[in-house]
């Protein structure tokens, strides 16, 4: 089945825009305002025979043929070119959040291709934000990281996606390589439930306010989980509860009736 996956992949990557697209999940400020402040650009994947495939299954199989190469590829120029047609019909747009494999910090002129795309476009460099687990950051290289200051120096933000589940990178935070931290939402799920997870969200919290960071608490499905969060300083947030992932159709919907608005 692997090997079914990975050919039908391989080949909806040779003709991407038919198959493959992305959907926007909101991130929203966590006060009364409820105020627009970002959205995660996530990659989806209808097949003509094997029917929506999941990112769950997809992504890992990706990452073990180095497809990921290629689809993390797809993805930021693909947004690229959905951030020009914003820009086309006068849109405000919140920064666009995406997911590159450490994989593809690891080829030459991956990060180099990912600049130019966005400078060849004349898009805002701070209308990107590339995000990368916390486990991955740890395994990065040098040569890797090197990259990764290119990019930031360049004016694309990074973001630690996951951040609280791998043995917490705190010599990169320290040095202010990432400009915001997400917490992984299998703390979020714990809220009310277990008192480890809540007090891992309470030191993450904490350590984004000394640190100057942006906090975004990931997977928020329940009111519950919102209320204690907003008790305990938390920012901004994505989720269920908050907004489903929406196709782009939708999500250019919702930019025209609801303008971002930068704080």
């Amino acid at each position: 089945m692997h090997t079914a996956i990975a050919d039908a992949l391989r080949d909806s990557l040779a003709t991407p825009n038919q198959w493959l697209r992305m959907v926007f999940q909101p991130q929203y400020a966590l006060d009364d305002s409820r105020r627009l402040i970002g959205t995660e650009a996530l990659v989806r994947w209808r097949h003509p025979r094997l029917g929506e495939v999941s990112p769950a299954e997809f992504i890992p199989i990706a990452e073990m043929t180095n497809l990921i190469v290629d689809l993390d590829r797809f993805v930021y120029r693909r947004i690229v070119a959905l951030i020009q047609a914003w820009q086309a019909c006068t849109l405000n747009f919140p920064p666009i959040s995406i997911n590159i494999s450490p994989l593809s910090f690891c080829i030459p002129g991956f990060i180099d291709g990912l600049i130019q795309s966005v400078e060849s476009a004349g898009i805002p460099h701070h209308s990107l934000i590339v995000e990368i687990t916390e486990r991955a950051l740890l395994e990065i290289n040098p040569v890797s990281l090197a990259r990764m200051e290119s990019m930031k120096q360049a004016g694309i933000k990074i973001s630690v996606d996951d951040f609280g589940i791998g043995y917490s990178s705190f010599s990169y935070v320290k040095h202010r390589i990432p400009s915001e931290i997400k917490i992984d939402k299998s703390f979020i799920s714990g809220i009310g439930r277990t008192y480890e997870d809540e007090a891992i969200i309470r030191s993450i919290i904490t350590l984004g306010d000394s640190l100057r960071l942006k906090v975004i608490a990931e997977g928020i499905e329940t009111q519950c989980q919102l209320d204690w969060l907003r008790t305990l300083g938390c920012q901004f947030g994505q989720g269920y509860l908050l907004a489903f992932p929406l196709e782009f159709e939708d999500y250019t919907r919702l930019l025209s009736n609801h303008p971002f608005v930068e704080n």
